[in-house]
């Protein structure tokens, strides 16, 4: 299966994306920038500060595996710094990799963390028109009797806080399937099948957190969908974790 970005690549552009398909093996490609002073006029007609780059892999076999990063990200590291001179082809161009959600450009040290920003929507989802989607009008009672239409794409602005995936590995790796809430043995439920639930919480809420801060290990819990969910019933207010193990101790010993 191809990804989405493949199919809406053109309509990407029109509004001054810049729209790069990476080597699935490497994660690496390139953006040169002519093609990205174009895409920058393009936005700025469309009222937007500039293009997000839009990074994707489209033989990996997953609709979604694509990464929008942020204009005032990629403008931080597509600078004349860090353009690579060919001497052999005569091209200026940067050279970039994305691999497990580090993104690195050459002659910058380091990787930037651009996780927070897989499978977000694009620009042009939520058209009706592009999805091949026809909706038929008719009366409210017709509609009620004979089901609503659902699953109609909308364009959504979505503001989406980084994740380390290597900290989501190493937590559930920890965890060894356990639910640090409840307690239940997820590795031992339907044939491991039950490792799906686990989930990794903050115990710090990073929804509520005004600025980036360094995440350990131990700021981590791995617990399951059910007990993430109750954490998190007050989204204002996540329960601590010795209270939501107390509730649980408390119900059990009831029963």
């Amino acid at each position: 299966m191809a990804s989405i970005v493949h199919f809406l690549r053109a309509e990407l552009e029109e509004l001054g994306e810049v729209v790069k398909k990476a080597d699935v093996s490497s994660g690496w490609f390139a953006v040169y920038p002519s093609a990205w002073q174009r895409r920058a006029r393009d936005a700025e007609r469309h009222g937007r500060p500039g293009p997000n780059l839009i990074v994707y892999r489209t033989a990996s076999g997953k609709p979604r595996d694509h990464y929008v990063v942020p204009f005032a990200v990629a403008n931080e590291l597509l600078t004349d710094d860090t353009l690579t001179h060919s001497k052999v082809h005569g091209s200026v161009r940067w050279n970039l990799t994305l691999s497990d959600g580090q993104l690195h450009v050459t002659h910058r040290p380091g990787a930037l963390d651009v996780s927070g920003y897989y499978g977000v929507p694009l620009l042009v989802e939520g058209k009706a028109e592009v999805r091949g989607i026809g909706v038929q009008k008719g009366s409210r009672g017709d509609a009620l009797a004979q089901g609503i239409v659902e699953g109609i794409e909308r364009e959504i602005e979505l503001i989406a806080k980084s994740r380390s995936q290597k900290l989501r590995r190493l937590a559930l790796k920890r965890a060894g399937g356990l639910c640090e809430a409840c307690g239940t043995d997820f590795a031992r439920m339907f044939g491991g099948i039950g490792l799906r639930v686990l989930q990794v919480h903050h115990k710090e809420q990073l929804a509520l957190r005004s600025v980036p801060a360094v995440t350990s290990p131990d700021d981590l819990a791995v617990v399951c969908a059910n007990c993430h969910a109750m954490i998190h019933s007050n989204p204002k207010r996540a329960l601590p974790m010795d209270v939501i193990r107390e509730l649980w101790a408390t119900s059990k010993g009831a029963a």
